[in-house]
């Protein structure tokens, strides 16, 4: 039985999100997505202790936090949210065709500020990405092969039972890729 695949680091994601799969390549929104492994997710545990969450924003988002406009809003964020964009920033990388206010943004933390703004709404690009990274984290041996193909569109989408987990409970579409941090 195959349990898994330890060198699946990071793979090409592109969203669904609004016919994005549906435009020429070129112009589709792709990211890089980290396959968490299992001791990460029990690490993130740990973010639901008392201040973990504050003590990882403080360290983190300094130059956001000495933002004039932006500091004094997310000093208030809810801690929920604050987990999002953890899972958000430290499991994302080479964003492509991501444009805010006429600009190509690579940043993480600007794509989820821009972007984040609908979390509640049904089909909410955040929320999809979230939930790949979740999704490809669960995923083991033959599951994970049989889930390739369908990040880059290449396969149709399976419908497949959302994991038990709350966080995880959202449409999810994510293919793990031959790409790999080295």
């Amino acid at each position: 039985m195959d349990l898994g695949n330890a060198q699946l680091e990071w793979f090409s994601y592109v969203p669904v999100f609004n016919g994005n799969r549906e435009l020429p390549p070129e112009e589709q929104l792709r990211l890089d997505i980290r396959r968490m492994r299992s001791i990460d997710r029990m690490d993130q545990l740990s973010w639901g202790e008392e201040g973990a969450m504050h003590t990882w924003r403080d360290q983190t988002l300094q130059k956001y936090l000495q933002d004039d406009d932006v500091g004094p809003l997310l000093r208030r964020v809810p801690t929920a949210i604050l987990v999002s964009l953890r899972q958000f920033t430290e499991n994302t990388r080479n964003f492509e065709n991501f444009v805010i206010d006429g600009e190509v943004q690579a940043d993480p933390v600007e794509i989820f500020f821009h972007i984040s703004a609908s979390l509640l709404e049904e089909g909410n690009l955040l929320a999809e990405i979230n939930a790949a990274i979740v999704r490809a984290a669960v995923l083991s041996g033959d599951e994970l092969k049989n889930f390739k193909g369908q990040c880059d569109g290449s396969r149709p989408l399976e419908s497949t039972a959302a994991p038990a987990s709350s966080e995880s409970a959202l449409p999810s579409a994510a293919t793990p890729s031959a790409t790999s941090a080295g």
